[in-house]
């Protein structure tokens, strides 16, 4: 999320606090509960965009990969090519061996992409469910409960 809208996002929770603080009610306990929870929803949102942008990235670097491994692969089969000679034997083997090589790598790298954005996402949960939890956003019950509770529902 780039800067320009985490500011105009800043600016609506911004005026959703004064209103709630205008109106005198926000229906929770703490006088910043609004605040907090439109703050807890930011920091989701945030962590979404995050993970997204992390498998974005960890899907380029493995077509990257591919390409460059395909590129080399190819050098290597036009430089056999010239020597008219058949790819058979030990020859073939090492070459389906780097095939799925590469095709691992691929894998170890979409892999990697997605277990980072996958703790990104539970980071930005942790986070804005503390933001919940210490800011009181929800009245019902104590916080062990609003935790099981945030817990149980996703937050």
């Amino acid at each position: 999320m780039d800067a320009q809208t985490v500011g105009s996002l800043q600016q609506g929770v911004d005026l959703i606090s004064d209103l709630v603080n205008m109106t005198g009610d926000s229906g929770d306990d703490t006088p910043y509960a609004a605040e907090a929870e439109a703050r807890a929803r930011l920091t989701e949102q945030d962590a979404r965009e995050s993970a997204r942008n992390r498998q974005r990235d960890a899907r380029q670097a493995a077509a990257d990969h591919r390409d460059t491994a395909e590129h080399d692969r190819s050098y290597k089969h036009a430089d056999w090519g010239k020597s008219n000679l058949a790819m058979s034997g030990s020859k073939q083997l090492i070459d389906r061996s780097d095939r799925l090589k590469d095709r691992q790598e691929e894998d170890d790298i979409l892999f990697s992409g997605d277990q980072d954005a996958r703790s990104t996402l539970n980071r930005g949960r942790r986070q804005s469910n503390m933001l919940r939890i210490n800011n009181d956003v929800s009245r019902d019950g104590t916080t062990l409960s609003m935790g099981s509770k945030l817990y149980r529902y996703g937050g």
